[in-house]
C-alpha cells in the first residue's frame, strides 16, 4: 500500500497521504495506472506512522469502500508486513451495492457482475478528475454512495 485517503460522510478529508514503499520497486504497471513514482514516496511517512492515526478509526467507525475485498486485502498485507493487526472492523462494499443496483448477472459465479468505479461514475455522470489516486477515488465513491442513496426507495415504518 503506497497511498491512503479517508473521508467522512460529508466529504471532509481526514487523511490523504502517500506511504513509503517497502518493496524494492513499484511495479511498472502500478506506476502507470496510479501515476505514483518512487521519487514521490521518498519523504512520505511509513505505514507504521500512518497506522497510529488510522488504527483507532478502523476500530471505531463503519467504512464504505469501493471494492472492499481488494482494499482490505492490501491493508491486511501491509499491516502484517509491519507486524500490525487490523482491529475488528465494520465495512461495506460499495462495489457490491452498485453491482446489485445495475443487476447484470455474473458469468463466473452467483450474484452480480462486479462493476468498476469508472462505470459507476459514468452511469451517474460523476467526473473523475484523477482516477486511481486514493483521494479522487474516495471522493468519487462518496458521490456514487449519495447517488445510490437518492435512488433507494423510502422505507416506511409502522405502516398499517
Amino acid at each position: 500500500m503506497i497511498e491512503l485517503a479517508l473521508l467522512d460522510k460529508y466529504g471532509e478529508v481526514y487523511l490523504d497521504t502517500l506511504i513509503q514503499c517497502q518493496q524494492e520497486a513499484i511495479p511498472q504497471e502500478a506506476m502507470r495506472v496510479h501515476r505514483i513514482h518512487e521519487s514521490m514516496l521518498r519523504n512520505a511517512p511509513t505505514f507504521p506512522q500512518v497506522w497510529q492515526k488510522v488504527q483507532p478509526l478502523l476500530a471505531s467507525h463503519e467504512f464504505v469502500i469501493y471494492n472492499a475485498e481488494y482494499d482490505l486485502r492490501l491493508l491486511r498485507q501491509t499491516a502484517k508486513r509491519h507486524n500490525l493487526e487490523l482491529p475488528p472492523m465494520q465495512t461495506h462494499c460499495l462495489m457490491q451495492r452498485y453491482s446489485a443496483y445495475v443487476g447484470q448477472a455474473s458469468t463466473r459465479s452467483e450474484g452480480y457482475r462486479s462493476m468498476r468505479l469508472a462505470a459507476a461514475c459514468f452511469h451517474f455522470q460523476i467526473e473523475q478528475t484523477d482516477a486511481h489516486r486514493a483521494l479522487s477515488d474516495a471522493q468519487a465513491s462518496l458521490e456514487v454512495l449519495h447517488k445510490l442513496a437518492a435512488q433507494a426507495s423510502p422505507i416506511v415504518i409502522g405502516e398499517a
